[in-house]
């Protein structure tokens, strides 16, 4: 599956957890800590892991969030019996075109490829802050 399509269904399953609890898609990716946006975000995040498999980082790109606040969702989504349901519940009402579809050989390499570039590039993220710290205190 190219990259193009997983976005734009990614897209397409943000847009049905928004609907399924009657926010709006911004609000969904903003910060504010209401405990129904909470919920759609983890809902969301935890969807997005598990029918499309995308990395922690490109579902915290989509989302607006850092790769370990995806990752606390999923896990919360997993832990939570009432955030489960409502992730079973939705998926049920997804129809066959969100389905994943079986991914051919180059789509796993794609995907591969995909999550080795999410992680050079949260390394080189860490390696900037790191350096731009030492900097700081060396001037």
């Amino acid at each position: 599956m190219s990259d193009l399509l997983l976005t734009a269904r990614a897209r397409q399953i943000i847009a049905e957890v928004a609907g399924c609890y009657r926010v709006s898609i911004k609000d969904l990716n903003g910060d504010v800590r209401d405990p129904v946006l909470v919920r759609a975000r983890h809902v969301s995040a935890f969807i997005l892991r598990r029918t499309l498999g995308l990395s922690y980082p490109a579902i915290g790109r989509l989302l607006h969030k850092d790769h370990t606040s995806v990752m606390h969702a999923v896990w919360a989504v997993g832990h939570d019996e009432r955030k489960r349901k409502d992730a079973e519940r939705i998926l049920e009402g997804f129809d066959s075109q969100l389905a994943p579809e079986p991914l051919s050989l180059a789509d796993e390499a794609l995907q591969r490829f995909l999550v080795e570039l999410d992680q050079k590039i949260a390394q080189a993220q860490a390696l900037r802050l790191a350096l731009g710290t030492h900097l700081m205190v060396s001037a």
